[in-house]
């Protein structure tokens, strides 16, 4: 996709009250924005769609531009209920994000504890990651457990050991073609006992497999980062 066509799908897609400049190099988009509680909306939105494709939206940092061709982690929400009050604070709920994965931010209303029947907190996630449904924790000598929710499931594959498409759907699998069958025709003559004529030839068809279509992923930065990555992969960074 070109960068103008991402440049307004994204600036339609947000609705971002102050501005945002957008620039990029060969892989990623950078974006920054003017005002912070943008930025906030942006990453607490997660990933969009462009036509089609998955733009996945995170924080900028070096792993991030380390892995513009090799996306093995990523950046999702999850969302904690029963969170018990007294690790309602940012340790505790730290702790709670690093039982899930990498820790990264939690969203304005979890932090300002407008909300208090769940909390939503950003983790780095690798590619072997089984989305658990649920942390048990002991608190004060009893058992408790914190339910966890994934607004987003990114798509991966283990083939190329790479986020961005399923397995099923991996540009780096081998091309089948399919050949059909075709019989062999004898004919005979019923009034001769001498078997008819082999055909000289056989008439084998092939069938052309289309490339299977790969959605792009984005990863925004601190600026905004979209990843574009061959013809599989794209992402962006706030």
């Amino acid at each position: 996709m070109s960068f103008p066509f991402v440049k307004n799908a994204l600036e339609k897609a947000w609705k971002i009250k102050g501005s945002m400049d957008i620039t990029t190099d060969r892989d990623l988009f950078y974006i920054s924005f003017s005002v912070s509680e943008d930025k906030q909306a942006v990453l607490e939105g997660g990933p969009i769609f462009i036509a089609g494709k998955i733009f996945v939206v995170m924080p900028w940092s070096p792993e991030a531009e380390s892995q513009r061709n090799n996306v093995s982690t990523v950046s999702i929400w999850a969302k904690l209920s029963k969170v018990p009050k007294e690790l309602w604070t940012k340790k505790g709920l730290s702790f709670l994000a690093s039982l899930i994965g990498g820790p990264l931010c939690m969203d304005g209303a979890t932090s300002m504890k407008r909300r208090l029947d769940f909390a939503k907190v950003c983790v780095t996630i690798p590619l072997d990651f089984e989305f658990p449904s649920s942390i048990k924790l002991k608190i004060h000598g009893k058992h408790v457990f914190v339910d966890v929710e994934y607004p987003w499931k990114p798509p991966s594959c283990s083939r190329c050991c790479r986020f961005g498409h399923p397995t099923a759907r991996c540009p780096a699998a081998p091309s089948q073609v399919w050949v059909p069958r075709t019989s062999l025709i004898r004919e005979q003559n019923h009034s001769d006992a001498a078997p008819a004529a082999r055909p000289s030839s056989q008439n084998v068809e092939s069938l052309n497999i289309c490339a299977p279509v790969v959605s792009d992923v984005i990863s925004t930065i601190n600026e905004a980062v979209v990843t574009r990555e061959s013809p599989s992969t794209a992402r962006t960074s706030a």
